[in-house]
């Protein structure tokens, strides 16, 4: 049978995914003609093609959607049955559920399972359940994610007494469920999580289930938790050479100098590395491992295991471009790596840190990197130290501010100068399109020079700046933080002078500047009419608050209470009133100013 017509599986498994077998009237009449026998031959779907559809369908959906489907009606209880099997959870099951499961182990992709209760799907059950006599043996070959974790938290503590929680499994009969690797060469994630390695050593990762993982050719994603570790140096031996995420979880305290430093690894194309627990010292070891690592999870305990860390990053993995969770009060060394590797390949930096010792860098980055797309800077702020942002000097390139010569040389204000600033460097950064800084205002030599001479030189900063910034013609985000000192408040420009100031010294017509494009860089400067204004507010607040006062210092008033919920009343004390009056009743007297 072949189906030509209209083809809609939402309405037949009651799913949101719609194919559609598109038939030759719903083209345009122009090609009805040309296409008519093509579509009928190449878009035909057979009654065969049905369960690689539903297949296909089941695949994306979650388990919950697939048992609602279940549930529909007998009909659809054949065709969704199989498929309630792809995602397992196999614990606390019933004989009736295991024999299910076990049944259709064929079928399980993602499979989580207690690490001890392996032997159901490798071993013979027949010889432990004499009922599955008859039945055929599981066959759990087709696995695409294995997750073997400590599942004892489903069971009854019987003692309040006993912790059974973290008691170490005693039966060492127990198989283990890590031997299903042997027989899934298709497996892609594998997760660890358990504490049974405490008695099972041995057992946990012997020489079959190593050589095994050693040869996957499709596992891409390993996360172990370990409660030893002699077993490191053997994981990371046998990582196959397909693995792009690694995890690693270390819970022992014993001593240190019983551990090898590891040697070798297949894991060349390692991209991500994750490390968790009491093995700080050897990550700069492991780190040598894998040259084209890109992102780094660590949790450093000291400062000299972070230095370490950090000297291991910057002289064998030239490509790492993210660092999580490596706390650090000064990143220098970070900056000196991608200043020393990244100039040509840099293209997103965002970093939170101390930016007092970075300034320079940040400046070199806009100027050296081609790549660069993306810059995000922003400051830890801390109640003993202050905030400090990029000097504007340093992003212009401004040597002549640093040595900036007498007052007796050319002065600033002079009509001669350019607003080119000397010394100035253009960005190398054409493909920019997010910035986002901290930038401090012009300190330094300058705070020594008289106010005006200082306001017309911060025009011309802030005039080459809005230069480089409309040069960057993809630019989409801009966030500049002006980080102002508390003794320059003053030194703020007047909207006119800082404008007029800018277009007499030699700032090209197109790149006039206007209020909104000092909005556009998070400037606020005054206009000359808003201060007169303000002056003028100030002015009359200060008559008003005089002439209330005069008036209402004269006399006390009184305010009485009334416990029954009237508004109150006010009222004056008059001449010849009997002060006896508000000792009546609860009276509260205040005074007005």
């Amino acid at each position: 049978m072949t189906l030509t017509q209209p083809f809609p599986l939402s309405s037949w498994c009651g799913v949101s995914t719609l194919f559609q077998v598109p038939h030759p009237a719903s083209f345009p009449s122009s090609i009805k003609s040309t296409r008519r026998e093509t579509v009928s031959s190449s878009c035909a779907v057979t009654i065969f093609d049905i369960p690689l559809i539903v297949d296909l369908i089941c695949s994306n959906l979650a388990p919950k959607e697939i048992w609602s489907c279940y549930r529909v009606s007998t009909t659809w209880r054949d065709l969704f049955g199989i498929h309630r099997f792809q995602n397992v959870r196999f614990a606390d099951t019933n004989p009736g559920q295991t024999w299910d499961i076990l049944e259709n182990s064929r079928r399980i992709r993602t499979l989580k399972i207690d690490i001890a209760e392996g032997k159901f799907f490798l071993n013979n059950p027949t010889s432990s359940w004499p009922s599955y006599v008859g039945r055929p043996e599981p066959k759990c070959t087709n696995l695409q994610e294995l997750t073997c974790v400590d599942l004892r938290y489903l069971c009854d503590c019987k003692s309040k007494d006993h912790d059974w929680w973290c008691s170490p499994r005693t039966d060492l009969d127990l198989t283990s469920a890590l031997e299903l690797v042997n027989r899934n060469p298709m497996l892609q994630r594998l997760e660890v999580d358990s504490c049974w390695f405490e008695s099972n050593r041995d057992n946990a990762f012997n020489h079959e289930i190593l050589h095994s993982l050693s040869t996957m050719r499709h596992l891409e994603h390993i996360k172990i938790k370990i409660s030893t570790r002699e077993q490191i140096p053997k994981i990371l031996e046998n990582l196959p050479e397909s693995l792009q995420d690694l995890e690693l979880y270390t819970e022992e305290y014993d001593d240190l100098d019983s551990l090898q430093e590891v040697a070798t690894t297949r894991a060349r194309k390692l991209q991500r590395l994750c490390i968790r627990g009491t093995i700080e010292w050897l990550t700069p070891s492991i780190l040598q491992l894998f040259p084209l690592i890109e992102e780094v999870d660590l949790a450093v305990s000291d400062n000299q295991s972070e230095r370490e860390i950090k000297s291991a990053l910057i002289a064998h993995c030239p490509k790492v471009h993210s660092i999580l969770r490596l706390d650090s009060s000064d990143n220098i060394l970070v900056m000196n790596a991608l200043l020393r590797h990244s100039l040509n390949t840099l293209e997103t930096l965002r970093l939170n840190c101390y930016l007092r010792k970075m300034s320079v860098h940040v400046g070199t980055l806009l100027r050296s990197c081609p790549n660069l797309k993306v810059m995000d800077l922003k400051i830890e702020t801390s109640k003993l130290k202050k905030a400090h942002g990029v000097a504007l000097r340093d992003i212009l390139h401004d040597k002549s501010c640093t040595s900036y010569p007498s007052r007796s040389a050319h002065r600033i204000s002079d009509p001669s100068r350019t607003l080119e600033i000397p010394g100035h460097t253009p960005w190398a950064c054409r493909n920019l399109e997010e910035l986002q800084l901290s930038i401090s205002d012009t300190s330094g030599p300058l705070g020594r020079l008289p106010l005006k001479e200082k306001q017309i030189w911060t025009a011309r900063q802030i005039g080459q700046l809005y230069q480089e910034l409309r040069s960057l013609k993809r630019l989409t985000t801009l966030q500049l933080n002006w980080k102002c000192r508390k003794n320059d408040q003053g030194d703020k420009l007047v909207l006119e002078t800082g404008l007029r100031s800018m277009a007499q010294h030699g700032q090209p017509r197109q790149y006039y500047m206007s209020r909104d494009d000092l909005l556009w860089m998070n400037i606020r400067w005054p206009a000359l009419a808003e201060i007169e204004e303000r002056k003028l507010q100030e002015r009359l607040r200060e008559v008003a608050d005089k002439e209330f006062a005069r008036r209402n210092t004269s006399r006390p008033q009184w305010k009485k209470e009334f416990k029954t919920g009237k508004p109150y009343l006010r009222r004056s004390l008059k001449t010849g009133q009997s002060r006896d009056v508000a000792k009546r009743s609860h009276h509260c007297i205040y005074y007005t100013f």
